[in-house]
């Protein structure tokens, strides 16, 4: 049983929806990065750019490796979603392993993006004020995705092709106004 009916050219559109939504990413990032600066912490900083840096690279890459004009069905979209997903909870535990293990990092940052409020920081209170703050912005950031794919997928019928880049990015401007 095939799920597609093209592989390849679903592969693409699904990569290339992910490559697309991935960059609104950015300004956490950036803005974290620019935090890092106010707490002088220059292993945050640092860190914080390499994540900038690879999601416009990941974006330039997934655009000009998965050219496509074809719209998505909702199966592609919900695919999409959790390539996502997964790529944000990877980049998003780099910081946390600056203080934490690897594992109670990809933990932290799966508890974040998916707003649980479970943690492995065992004392908050101590931690750099900008880890605890990029924390604060991706619970935010997680949030606001899951809000935003659920609206993005109401009322679609799953044999419809919609270019859903485009229609979360109206319901975005709807929801942030």
């Amino acid at each position: 049983m095939r799920l597609f009916e093209s592989e390849i050219e679903d592969i693409k559109i699904i990569f290339r929806d992910a490559g697309r939504i991935i960059i609104y990413f950015l300004p956490l990032y950036i803005l974290s990065a620019a935090i890092s600066l106010i707490y002088r912490s220059t292993l945050l900083f640092a860190t914080f750019s390499f994540l900038a840096l690879s999601t416009i690279l990941l974006h330039i890459f997934l655009k000009k490796l998965c050219k496509t004009d074809k719209k998505g069905k909702i199966s592609h979209f919900f695919i999409s979603v959790t390539v996502i997903w997964s790529i944000l909870i990877v980049l998003g535990s780099l910081p946390f392993a600056t203080s934490i293990s690897f594992l109670d990092a990809l933990f932290e940052s799966t508890a974040t993006l998916t707003t649980t409020a479970f943690t492995m920081l065992s004392n908050p209170m101590n931690m750099n004020r900008a880890i605890l703050f990029f924390r604060s912005l991706q619970n935010l950031t997680g949030a606001l995705f899951f809000i935003i794919t659920l609206l993005t997928v109401s009322k679609i019928d799953q044999r419809e092709e919609v270019d859903f880049v485009e229609r979360m990015l109206r319901i975005s401007k709807k929801v942030l106004k």
